[in-house]
């Protein structure tokens, strides 16, 4: 019997264990991803790192990659203008468009205020 709960208590201990690590590894595959978008947008100042750690966070990393990459191709096309026509959009500004318009298209608005918030 004891034998028993004490194999039983390995398995606990090995399955919490395995969990930690694929807990870490996917942290760090996030990290990694908010990084590479960051270095490729030519964010520096907080509150966009912020807001791209966010999106990563709640859309999840292919998502993030995907707005990266369609921001990549509005850029080799020439970039976007803003509303107002006035110049371009930075390239981190494409991204951050591209982000709330699919969410206010998909109407998440409890996603953007997170993303977004002030």
């Amino acid at each position: 019997m004891r034998a028993k709960r004490r194999q039983e208590r390995q398995q606990q201990e090995d399955a919490k264990r395995q969990e930690n690590i694929t807990r870490r590894q996917e942290e760090r595959e996030r990290r990694n991803t908010v990084q590479q978008i960051v270095q490729s947008l030519g964010e520096t100042e907080d509150k966009p790192r912020g807001q791209i750690e966010r999106i990563v966070t709640h859309l999840g990393i292919d998502q993030s990659l995907h707005f990266l990459q369609k921001t990549e191709q509005i850029e080799e096309q020439g970039g976007m203008m803003l509303t107002d026509g006035s110049r371009r959009r930075s390239k981190g500004g494409v991204y951050f468009y591209l982000v709330r318009q699919q969410l206010q298209s998909e109407q998440r608005q409890a996603d953007i205020k997170v993303i977004f918030a002030k």
